[in-house]
Formats: structure tokens, C-alpha cells, sequence
């Protein structure tokens, strides 16, 4: 599997800035982040 950098970067900070609309900065860590926007890129 090819993978590629800069696609990688805009997916989790696009994860990131929903969790944060949704959830909030208190929440917000890379195990949250894992859990529910990117399980894929974590793997």
C-alpha cells in the first residue's frame, strides 16, 4: 500500500477540527482521535 504524505496530514486535521466542533478541546487527544475519525491511519 502506497501511502501518501501530505493526503495523510489534510485527513487528520480534518478529523481533528470535526472532533474539536463536536467534542471540544478538553477532549481532544490522539487515542480520541483514533477512536472515531481515522482508525485506518492508527492501525
Amino acid at each position: 500500500m502506497v501511502r501518501d504524505k501530505e493526503q495523510t496530514k489534510v485527513r487528520i486535521l480534518a478529523a481533528v477540527g470535526k472532533f474539536l466542533a463536536e467534542s471540544g478541546f478538553k477532549q481532544l487527544g490522539v487515542n480520541a482521535i483514533c477512536r472515531t475519525r481515522v482508525r485506518a491511519l492508527c492501525a
